[in-house]
């Protein structure tokens, strides 16, 4: 074997050996009311990408897309680790890789440069160490909050008082109902199976797929022609195995409450569903655009099977 393929192959050990370190000291502690955003997806990944670049290139030679891409190919093996060996969620690792691999290339252009003017030792020791000192810090950071609001709309052949009653309550959804979408079919979340509206109670209970159960309080009743409510999720309502680091109701993501309006349409109806939720992070715009996805997906599929059985 070659030096420099024993210098290659010990650095991408040691880089994993950091990313898993990292990952049990930033990411597998139940975050509760706090994101470890800048140390677990910013300055951990530039850790990453420098161990293995100040290893495998030492004296910086070379030209820096070299380092990038190698850092990307640590990374891959690292979101690779991090699913097997700890069982992270997809859907966690998806929305983080993009970031991840910004960061990552981010700090092996910087360490990169800095070898050809400092020690390796020293260049790979800041950015190692950079996660842990800012992690005690984190829950001390505070970011603006921004609004999202998703709002979907389908015309439906069928008069306002056929839709609401489709509406109201929406018993047992089968599968084979549900439209395809990028959230359920792609990324595999779960989907809806049920919306139940118990006599007098003035609160509907929602069951989704792999346990999940949340229910909306009625604010708002106006018959066959708007219904709305505010979100009540409680420590059961979503399952730690879904997805740990997706808390919905927390510092960073918080469900306000939604609404259908049904509008005469001719002879049919225009029904609309909504959703407002707040989003407080450093990359608010970001975050929001996975949110939108997600929750227009939901909409779409929950108005297919609205739309199907008030026209059936």
């Amino acid at each position: 074997m070659t030096h420099l393929r024993k210098r290659l192959l010990l650095s991408l050990a040691a880089a994993l050996f950091y990313a898993g370190l990292g990952y049990l000291v930033i990411w597998a502690v139940p975050p509760g009311d706090s994101m470890p955003f800048f140390a677990g997806l910013v300055l951990l990944p530039m850790g990453l990408a420098s161990v293995a670049t100040t290893l495998a290139n030492p004296h910086g030679d070379g030209g820096a897309w070299g380092e990038v891409k190698r850092s990307w190919i640590v990374l891959g093996a690292a979101i690779l680790l991090s699913a097997v060996v700890f069982g992270e969620g997809i859907l966690c690792l998806v929305i983080a890789s993009p970031v991840l691999g910004l960061f990552s290339a981010l700090g092996a252009i910087l360490t990169h440069a800095l070898l050809r003017r400092l020690a390796p030792a020293s260049v790979a020791g800041v950015f190692c160490l950079m996660p842990f000192v800012l992690l005690p810090l984190e829950p001390y950071l505070s970011w603006q909050a921004s609004a999202g609001r998703v709002v979907t709309v389908i015309e439906i052949d069928a008069p306002p008082a056929e839709v609401w009653r489709h509406t109201v309550e929406i018993p047992q959804i089968d599968a084979e109902a549900l439209p395809w979408t990028i959230s359920h079919d792609l990324l595999g979340l779960p989907q809806p199976i049920d919306a139940r509206l118990p006599p007098g109670s003035g609160v509907r209970q929602l069951r989704w797929t792999r346990g999940i159960a949340f229910q909306e309080v009625i604010t708002d009743w106006q018959e066959n022609r708007a219904l709305s409510w505010t979100f009540r999720f409680d420590e059961s309502s979503i399952p730690d195995e879904i997805d740990r680091h997706i808390q919905v109701e927390s510092r960073y993501l918080h469900l306000e409450g939604g609404g259908y309006v049904l509008e005469p349409l001719g002879q049919g109806t225009r029904l609309t569903l909504t959703t407002d939720y707040v989003v407080t992070s450093p990359l608010n715009f970001y975050f929001k655009a996975w949110g939108d996805l997600m929750l227009n997906d939901f909409h779409h599929a929950v108005l297919t099977v609205i739309k199907a059985r008030a026209e059936g």
